[in-house]
């Protein structure tokens, strides 16, 4: 008869929720390029292109001083979704579970 384990043996064990589910889950505010329509324009008649302001959650799978790569869904042995944002295109990264700023580009110098 198998019976199922119990939660407090895989971390003992250094299971892989140690690794995948007990990282940091984020929301990072970010700006990314934008472009125009791929057609002829007059230069007098041209708009300002502002960049596309992007929303992404997920867990924070590598974080250094160049840039943060994202999981969307975790799995026992794999991820599904992956996205890596340079840092210099960051506004805010919010910590989901504590409620708190990691980062917020208006408190740089």
């Amino acid at each position: 008869m198998n019976r199922p384990r119990k939660a407090a043996a895989f971390y003992k064990k250094g299971f892989w929720m140690n690794k995948l589910l007990l990282r940091t889950l984020v929301e990072i505010k970010w700006s990314d390029s934008k472009a125009g329509e791929p057609i002829w324009e007059y230069y007098d008649e041209l708009e300002p292109l502002m960049p596309a302001l992007c929303n992404s959650v997920g867990y924070l799978l590598d974080d250094n001083k160049d840039y943060k790569t994202l999981a969307q869904t975790i799995s026992n042995n794999q991820v599904l979704g992956r996205i890596t944002i340079p840092v210099c295109s960051i506004e805010t990264i919010v910590d989901i579970r504590k409620g708190t700023f990691l980062f917020s580009k208006e408190k740089q110098p």
